[in-house]
């Protein structure tokens, strides 16, 4: 089914347009990555998507709702959840708090919104089942974490809500070469449960490994929205800079 659907997304900052008239799909079980320089409006998609952001127009449609006015802990509620750019844990606290903090909007749901989507049936005790290395670490401050190990957690947060569609922003920004595929792994679990994934990421070749499309945003724009059994790196890396690409229709 058709998870998530975008239409003629416009997003501004002030009198800069970040997002133009974007049209996006995302089906139930589909993992879908954004990929583009800085500034190509990625970041800024996934926080209209979730509510943070406000749209100047178009509609953000999650299982045929119209969410577009709907605040943002309502749509966490509905079944979509951010793990922003920076994780933004509470570092004090210990991992399993920080964990818990997504446990309240996922209680609160009504049954019937509960069945509306399809969701992977997560809860703290699945996270730290999935995530070995959050159950290791579960009594330690977030603080106190590697940037991998933050990140892990900020992923976990997110699923404790039971999100029917997880939206991913920046996963490996910021983090070594090891602690990404630390991270990778861990959400192999993730997603491989059926759950639809929106991931933002700059490596081309993580993302061609990772999704089953890769889209390409450059200045607000879509150009290009392929399958990754047909996207051609070289292809994907003209549309990323915009060298020789036209935008998708």
């Amino acid at each position: 089914m058709t998870l998530l659907r975008i239409e003629g997304l416009v997003v501004r900052h002030g009198l800069l347009t970040a997002v133009r008239e974007v049209d996006l799909t995302v089906a139930s079980g589909e993992v879908v990555a954004l990929v583009g320089a800085n500034g190509a409006g990625k970041s800024t998609l996934l926080h209209a998507v979730a509510g943070s952001l406000p749209v100047a127009r178009g509609r953000v449609l999650l299982g045929g709702t119209d969410v577009t006015a709907v605040p943002a802990h309502q749509r966490v509620r509905a079944g979509i959840s951010l793990v922003p750019e920076g994780r933004l844990l509470f570092p004090g606290l210990s991992v399993l708090e920080n964990l818990l903090v997504g446990v309240p909007a996922r209680s609160r749901r009504g049954a019937d919104e509960a069945s509306a989507l399809p969701r992977g049936g997560w809860d703290v005790e699945r996270v730290l089942d999935a995530f070995p290395l959050l159950a290791r670490l579960r009594d330690r401050p977030a603080g106190l974490l590697s940037g991998g190990e933050q990140q892990a957690t900020a992923i976990g947060r997110a699923l404790v809500a039971d999100p029917a569609l997880l939206l991913l922003d920046e996963v490996s920004l910021g983090l070594s070469p090891a602690a990404v595929d630390v991270v990778y792994a861990s959400l192999e679990a993730v997603l491989a449960g059926g759950v639809g994934v929106v991931l933002v990421e700059q490596d081309i070749e993580r993302a061609l490994r990772t999704a089953t499309r890769v889209v390409c945003l450059l200045e607000g724009r879509v150009t290009r929205d392929v399958a990754r059994e047909h996207a051609d790196r070289e292809e994907i890396t003209r549309a990323y800079f915009g060298t020789g690409t036209e935008v998708a229709s």
